[in-house]
């Protein structure tokens, strides 16, 4: 098949054979001009005046029809030029349309992408509203069935967890900070993964270790989000301190939060139906480590013993970076991308006593998977939410003082 530059080559070519036809034409027409004078001057006196207007009247037509067909080439040539221009403007505008409707299409996906879980998360939130609904109402018909009981003389043992001996008195606040600010300078091993580093936009994965007694479970996630790489830096460490100070119905915390450290002892208790089944006791901190011209980076460290009979042979250890980063698309388009690595390590004590301990080691670390797993996409939502809000403030704002213009 013959291209588009195919067919400007052919048309040079064939403009290139018609001058040197003209050329070679007017040549010709010249030498036997000069031939036809030579003759002429031999036989002029016996040639007539009829003759002589004949031949004049044959130049005549004949430098008419060559002058006409170099107007003729001039033309076409021209005609060939603008086409040529014309062709290459169109080429351009064909990349410069691919590009904008590759980056625009990417725009629709990423939005779309993030008004969809902005709908889960809400559709989430609504039925955790109507579990801690049920639960509550449960507890207050249990607590109205024990108040009856106690009227009619009869005292019943709670089984609730006395929160009181619960709490963990190890490592101290201050202790837990050195060693934050140790992992610090760790960062940039803690983002070795491959996917962080090779123009990857968005992941989530996770890989599992064995380890004799201990399971260790590194998880790596990222995802864009189409607002500038300060705000993102701001929202990340402000969605860190609401979740942080969020108490959830089953977690008891006793917590302190300054400007760049949050320290939170907790304790969850596991709650099915309305009976304590066990649960874990903690503490967790979190410090945002800032530098100039460089985004924050936040270092969190957990640790969590299991409570009660079920889960009493469990430690867990975790270690996490968040941080955001500019990235840039195939189509040289730029985006913030919010990195997460966290290495978590799960210990068991005793588990040989345990009828059987491989079953109840993959039901743990099943359990840790899908709580991070969770964290994670809760996370996204609570940072996209902050950032949908923060973008609408200030369109309510101006909504309002034209409302209160109006009013005036």
């Amino acid at each position: 098949m013959v291209g588009p530059d195919d067919d400007s080559a052919l048309v040079d070519v064939v403009l290139g054979l018609l001058d040197d036809w003209s050329d070679a034409e007017g040549d010709a027409d010249a030498s036997s001009e000069s031939d036809r004078r030579c003759s002429h001057v031999a036989t002029a006196e016996s040639g007539d005046s009829t003759g002589k207007s004949r031949r004049k009247r044959r130049r005549t037509s004949h430098s008419s029809s060559l002058a006409r067909w170099k107007e003729e080439i001039q033309r076409l040539r021209g005609e060939a030029e603008a086409l040529e221009s014309t062709l290459g403007g169109l080429r351009a505008r064909i990349r410069n349309n691919t590009v904008e409707s590759g980056i625009r299409r990417q725009e629709q996906e990423l939005w779309r992408a993030i008004a969809l879980r902005q709908r889960r998360a809400r559709e989430r939130v609504e039925g955790e509203t109507r579990k801690l609904r049920a639960r509550i109402q449960a507890h207050f018909e249990a607590a109205r069935d024990f108040t009856a009981a106690l009227g009619q003389g009869t005292r019943e043992k709670s089984s609730t967890v006395d929160l009181s001996m619960l709490l963990k008195s190890g490592t101290s606040d201050e202790e837990m900070v050195k060693r934050l600010e140790r992992l610090y300078q760790h960062t940039d091993v803690a983002f070795t993964a491959e996917k962080f580093h090779n123009g990857t936009l968005s992941f989530r994965e996770d890989q599992v270790r064995f380890d004799r007694n201990t399971t260790v479970i590194d998880a790596q996630d990222a995802w864009i989000v189409p607002f500038p790489l300060r705000e993102i830096d701001e929202v990340l460490w402000e969605t860190a301190r609401e979740k942080s100070i969020w108490e959830d119905f089953d977690y008891y915390m006793e917590q302190t939060v300054s400007k760049d450290t949050i320290v939170a002892a907790y304790t969850c208790v596991t709650v099915t139906d309305s009976m304590v089944l066990g649960g874990f006791r903690g503490k967790v901190v979190l410090k945002r480590f800032c530098c100039p011209d460089q985004p924050s980076v936040i270092v969190t460290a957990l640790y969590s013993e299991s409570l009660g009979s079920t889960t009493r042979q469990a430690m867990v250890y975790e270690v996490s970076w968040i941080r955001a980063k500019e990235v840039t698309s195939e189509y040289n388009q730029s985006f913030t991308q919010v990195q997460v690595s966290r290495q978590t390590q799960i210990q068991y004590k005793g588990l040989e006593t345990c009828e059987n301990p491989g079953e109840v080691s993959r039901a743990v670390t099943e359990q840790v998977r899908q709580e991070i797993n969770l964290e994670n996409e809760m996370r996204q939502e609570l940072v996209e939410n902050f950032l949908l809000r923060r973008q609408a403030e200030p369109a309510h704002s101006s909504h309002n003082a034209t409302v209160a213009r109006a009013s005036n």
